[in-house]
């Protein structure tokens, strides 16, 4: 449970809340202490355990040691397992935010998929575009360019490299990245491939270097984004 996830440990935290309670509560109950029912007293002890406030309200040796334990315990238990479990929680939701692994929700963006030595010079043109790009918009119907990258880099190397290309100021308002492979159908999706209006698969320079498998591999996203156009 512990390794499930939040909301998994959020229960182990209100299961031993609960067993906690329960046995405090049968404790002092047939101790002795003045409940009318064992309910009363386990809900007496729920109470300590959730809220700091009440202690040295209780009278008697039994209740005030039981009491004072049972607070502490809670405390560190109930509170301090939500924070970390809180925190966790979002540290886990930047990450995933940071990786560019969440899906996108646009339509009628350009889309680049996979990166090489060209994609940032892709990039620098789609945005410097005067002529193009505003009749793209009119046709679209859009108010501003939505470009969407996917490459197998995090989206702060990318950013890193565009800004080593263009300029230090550059702002990359308009551009959005994730994270992934151009040939798996759940990469694409993260991007909205089908509502894409426009995507670009940029290969590499002539003089990179690179042999066939750079069309190769330009091949097999045609032949994956049409076999996935076919079954929509």
């Amino acid at each position: 449970w512990v390794l499930r996830g939040p909301i998994y440990r959020l229960l182990l935290v209100v299961l031993l809340l609960a067993l906690i309670s329960i046995c405090a509560g049968s404790f002092v109950y047939f101790l002795g202490a003045s409940f009318e029912s064992l309910n009363s007293a386990i809900w007496w002890a729920f109470l300590r355990l959730t809220d700091t406030g009440y202690l040295g309200d209780d009278q008697g040796l039994l209740l005030t040691s039981v009491s004072t334990v049972i607070t502490i315990a809670g405390a560190v238990l109930f509170l301090g397992a939500l924070i970390a479990i809180m925190t966790q929680w979002f540290q886990r939701m930047i990450h995933r935010l940071e990786a560019g692994l969440t899906t996108i929700s646009q339509k009628n963006h350009i889309l680049i998929l996979g990166w090489s030595n060209r994609s940032p010079i892709i990039v620098k043109e789609i945005f410097q575009s005067e002529g193009r790009i505003p009749l793209f918009l009119r046709k679209t119907k859009a108010t501003r360019l939505k470009l969407v990258l996917l490459s197998e880099q995090t989206p702060m190397e990318v950013q890193q490299l565009l800004q080593d290309t263009f300029v230090q100021n550059w702002r990359f308002s308009g551009l959005i990245f994730r994270s992934g492979n151009h040939l798996k159908l759940a990469h694409l999706e993260r991007v909205a491939t089908m509502d894409a209006a426009v995507i670009v698969l940029p290969s590499a320079r002539e003089d990179a270097g690179l042999d066939s498998t750079v069309d190769g591999g330009t091949f097999k996203s045609l032949l994956t984004i049409g076999n996935w156009a076919k079954r929509e």
